[in-house]
């Protein structure tokens, strides 16, 4: 019997990098308004944006249970867990960051008056 691929760690997986996808998709916005349009652009903004926390969170829980599961079970797609986990932990140490910095910048600005 050959080795199966654990579900868990392959959705993992494909939740992580479709976070990092949506990641790109914030980066190149203006490219994307252009491409888009305005309009359209602004009706998937909010929906992305949400996803850009629970993909990463959803990757990361998924990958923990796969990597459990991979070793107690023996399945294929340990690396598959763990690249997820490493993943999906800097997806989201960057956003929090990025999100942060964006706060900080914001409250500043009013801060000062000339």
């Amino acid at each position: 019997m050959e080795n199966k691929y654990c579900k868990a760690s392959v959705t993992g997986f494909s939740l992580t990098m479709m976070s990092v996808l949506i990641g790109h998709f914030f980066i190149f916005n203006d490219v994307m308004i252009h491409v888009l349009g305005r309009e359209v652009f602004d009706a998937v903004y909010n929906p992305l944006l949400i996803s850009l926390f629970l993909l990463p969170v959803a990757g990361f829980v998924l990958a923990i249970i796969g990597l459990k599961k991979c070793i107690r079970e023996k399945l294929k797609g340990k690396g598959l867990s763990i690249t997820a986990i490493v993943i999906s932990v800097v997806v989201l140490t960057v956003t929090i960051l990025c999100f942060g910095l964006i706060l900080l910048i914001a409250l500043g600005e009013g801060s000062y008056h000339k």
